[in-house]
């Protein structure tokens, strides 16, 4: 389902690639489980979609149960994922690799490409479009990788053992002010955006210098494990109960991204 071809008003052309394995371990078709009454999967299909950034967007599966349900919701999969960059170990840069590839088989070529996850229904269209403008303003070299602040430092992090014992990561900074010690950030597990020569590079495995887009903690959802499901729909209710609120102040909804402008 194409979007806007024209990335940035520079003529770039954007493809979407959500990964979507149909072996899910933790939580049995995780992909397309009910989620508020939809499949999971329709929530990054409609963001990608109501973004109107991308010229494709491709659910990268090999499954045929998930591309039923893919189709069922309006979306083409013009092909599947061969079952060898299927498996539990796969990692996720061979997968882009091979579907950009696929596309440059067909005669498709993009400048950038987005990896959104297919279990992060809390990801807005906004949203994705905020990055893409950062992406775009840091000359559409550099990765954009989606993250959030942690609630409490980093340094304050303890390793638990078998017996439940508690040991301090680093002991010396426990007596040290949260105030004095800088933020940290961890990988949302939702969105990232990728130049597709970085990507097309064999050499690449992901990492390397990346530009920072902060999510809300509140909306930095990625369902792996039945824990994260109830925490994503506890919050899922919660905002949509929150958007009848009189009016969208009320609602806490509108975060400012000013803190996205800019940043590495």
């Amino acid at each position: 389902m194409p979007g806007n071809p024209d990335v940035g008003g520079r003529g770039l052309t954007a493809l979407c690639i959500i990964p979507a394995r149909g072996g899910s371990k933790r939580i049995k078709s995780k992909n397309i489980l009910p989620f508020l009454g939809r499949p999971m999967i329709s929530y990054s299909l409609d963001a990608a979609r109501d973004a109107n950034i991308f010229s494709d967007i491709h659910v990268s599966t090999e499954s045929g149960d998930i591309r039923d349900v893919v189709e069922g919701l309006g979306y083409r999969v013009p092909f599947l994922r061969p079952a060898a960059l299927a498996d539990d170990h796969t990692p996720l840069v061979p997968v882009l690799r091979w579907v950009l590839e696929a596309f440059v088989d067909r005669g498709v070529r993009f400048d950038s490409v987005c990896l959104l996850m297919s279990c992060a229904p809390l990801v807005r269209p906004a949203d994705l479009q905020d990055a893409y403008e950062l992406f775009e303003k840091n000359g559409a070299e550099h990765p954009v990788l989606s993250v959030a602040r942690f609630s409490a430092p980093a340094e304050w992090a303890y390793n638990r053992d078998d017996a439940g014992f508690l040991s301090a990561r680093e002991p010396e900074t426990l007596s040290i002010r949260s105030q004095d010690l800088r933020d940290s950030y961890y990988d949302t597990g939702t969105f990232a955006i990728f130049p597709t020569a970085q990507i097309l590079d064999d050499s690449y495995q992901g990492g390397g210098r990346m530009l920072s887009f902060i999510l809300p903690s509140w909306r930095a959802v990625d369902i792996d494990s039945a824990d994260d499901l109830v925490h994503a729909e506890i919050l899922a209710r919660g905002i949509a109960a929150k958007a009848q609120a009189p009016s969208p102040d009320d609602a806490g909804l509108h975060i400012s991204n000013a803190t996205n402008s800019g940043q590495t």
